[in-house]
């Protein structure tokens, strides 16, 4: 009989580290699976457009700016860097080739307008 109950007592921290083993590579396999779940549902997500010009303006090619200077329409413009950002007396129709029928601002008007714009802080202009 006792050596019976030595055996068990031998036996209990053998089976206390089985568990604890277990229990370990368990707590490891669940982080991996949670790490790779949440690396595949990032990596379904779409990177933003960082081509997109900011809210309440139209891009236009360098061309179809030239002529809008040409044809007078232009009233203020900021350069900065590459980038030309202007404020065009009467705004562009949908195939941006002709200014559409608008009331016509002052010189004035469309600077104190280009200004309050470009330096608000939501207007997404770069500094």
């Amino acid at each position: 009989m006792k050596k019976e109950k030595e055996r068990k007592h031998r036996l209990l921290p053998s089976r206390k580290t089985l568990l604890r083993q277990k229990q370990v590579l368990l707590t490891g396999v669940l982080l991996t699976a949670l790490l790779l779940l949440l690396f595949g549902i990032c990596s379904r997500l779409s990177a933003p457009d960082l081509n997109q010009p900011p809210r309440g303006t139209t891009a236009i090619d360098y061309t179809a700016f030239l002529a809008q200077v040409k044809a007078g329409n232009v009233l203020v413009v900021s350069l900065s860097g590459q980038e030309i950002v202007g404020a065009l007396a009467r705004p562009l129709t949908g195939d941006r080739s002709t200014p559409a029928s608008q009331t016509k601002m002052t010189q004035q008007q469309a600077v104190t307008a280009f200004d309050a714009w470009y330096y608000s802080p939501g207007s997404d202009v770069p500094d």
